[in-house]
């Protein structure tokens, strides 16, 4: 069985994926400034991973700082 250490160990390691979409995304935005012929691609791309990884993180490290047990409140 999974104990508590499993799960704040999942759980960090899902905070640093959240983490690295979100670098990736801030990555892809300089490359797009950097780069004129990849701008709209970079811009795009780059603020989908910001947003996506940023919504995720910031879910992510409120559910830490609420429990964390696993119950959402959404019953």
């Amino acid at each position: 069985m999974s104990g508590p250490e499993d799960a704040d160990a999942s759980g960090s390691f899902m905070r640093s994926q959240h983490a690295y979409l979100l670098l990736a995304g801030i990555v892809a935005i300089v490359y797009g400034a950097l780069h004129p012929e990849q701008r709209i691609l970079g811009f795009v791309a780059g603020g989908a991973f910001v947003v996506v990884g940023g919504l995720l993180l910031a879910r992510s490290l409120r559910r830490k700082r609420s429990g964390g047990n696993g119950s959402d409140s959404r019953s």
